[in-house]
C-alpha cells in the first residue's frame, strides 16, 4: 500500500473520530479513539441485531411459502395422478372392450 493510500485511509479515520494523529517533524503518530471505538462498535452490534431479526423474520416466511407451495404442489400432482389413473382405467376398460369385440369377429 502507498504512503498516499495510507494517509488517506487515515483521514477518512480521523474525519470519523476514530483516530487522531500528531505530526512532529517526520514522524506521524495516530492514537484510537477507544471511546469512539466502543461507540462504532455497539452502532455495528445493533444493526447487525436489526439484521439478523429481518432475516430471521424472512427465512421463517419463505419457509411458511415454500411449505405452502409445497402442499399446493403435492395436492396438484396427486389431482394429476388421480386423473392420469381415470384415463387409464378408462383405457384399460376401452382395450379390453375392444378386444372383445374384435375376437367375436374373429369367430363370426
Amino acid at each position: 500500500m502507498s504512503l498516499p493510500a495510507v494517509i488517506q485511509h487515515l483521514q477518512v479515520l480521523e474525519a470519523s473520530g476514530l483516530v487522531s494523529s500528531t505530526k512532529a517533524g517526520r514522524v506521524r503518530t495516530c492514537r484510537l479513539d477507544l471511546d469512539a471505538l466502543d461507540r462504532a462498535q455497539s452502532w455495528f452490534q445493533a444493526r447487525r441485531a436489526d439484521w439478523n431479526q429481518r432475516l430471521d423474520r424472512l427465512g421463517e416466511y419463505l419457509g411458511e411459502a415454500q411449505g405452502t407451495a409445497a402442499t399446493e404442489h403435492r395436492a396438484a400432482s396427486t389431482e394429476r395422478q388421480a386423473q392420469s389413473g381415470k384415463r387409464r382405467v378408462a383405457n384399460t376398460e376401452h382395450n379390453a372392450t375392444t378386444r372383445k369385440i374384435d375376437r367375436r369377429n374373429d369367430y363370426a
